[in-house]
C-alpha cells in the first residue's frame, strides 16, 4: 500500500496486486444495473477496495458507511483529522467519457500519483490523466486523486 499509493514506487504500481485491484474495481462496477441509485455502486466499490487495501496493510477510513455522506467540507475535515497519506474519491464519469484519474494542478504529488497510475495501467486503454479544481482536490492536506469511471 505505502509503496504504491504514498511513495509511488513503479515496482509496486506495476505489481500484479495493483493490476488485480483495478480489474476488481472494473468488475464491481459492471455489476451495477441501470436502475441502481447513484451512490450504491460507489459504496460497494469503496467497501471492496477498503478490504483489499487493509489486506495490504493500509489504514482505511471511508467518508461514509451508509447512503448519506458528508459534504465536501466534511470529507476534508475527516481527512485532516486523521492525517491521511492519500485521499481518493471515486465517482461516475460524464456519459460518453472514459475513465480518468484527476489531480489538482497545484499538487506535485497528486500529479505524480495520477501519472503513475496511468503508466501502471496502460492495459486499461481508456484510463487517462486530467487536472481538476474540485473542492476535495483543492482542500485536502495530502495528495488527492479523483477517479471517474464510465457507466458499464
Amino acid at each position: 500500500y505505502r509503496d504504491a499509493l504514498v511513495d509511488l514506487k513503479p515496482s509496486a504500481l506495476n505489481s500484479p496486486t495493483m493490476v488485480d485491484a483495478f480489474k476488481v474495481l472494473r468488475k464491481v462496477d459492471s455489476f451495477v444495473d441501470d436502475d441502481a441509485p447513484g451512490r450504491d455502486w460507489n459504496l460497494a466499490t469503496a467497501r471492496h477496495l477498503k478490504t483489499l487495501l487493509q489486506g495490504a496493510g493500509a489504514r482505511v477510513i471511508l467518508t461514509r458507511e451508509a447512503e448519506t455522506a458528508p459534504d465536501g467540507r466534511g470529507k476534508v475535515l475527516l481527512e485532516k483529522g486523521n492525517r491521511a497519506d492519500l485521499f481518493v474519491t471515486i465517482g461516475r464519469a460524464t456519459p460518453g467519457t472514459g475513465a480518468t484519474v484527476h489531480h489538482h494542478p497545484g499538487s506535485v504529488l497528486g500529479q505524480r500519483g495520477a501519472e503513475a497510475m496511468v503508466r501502471a495501467f496502460t492495459g486499461l486503454d481508456d484510463l487517462a490523466r486530467g487536472e481538476s479544481y474540485a473542492y476535495l482536490l483543492r482542500h485536502t492536506s495530502c495528495p488527492a486523486l479523483e477517479i471517474r469511471l464510465p457507466a458499464p
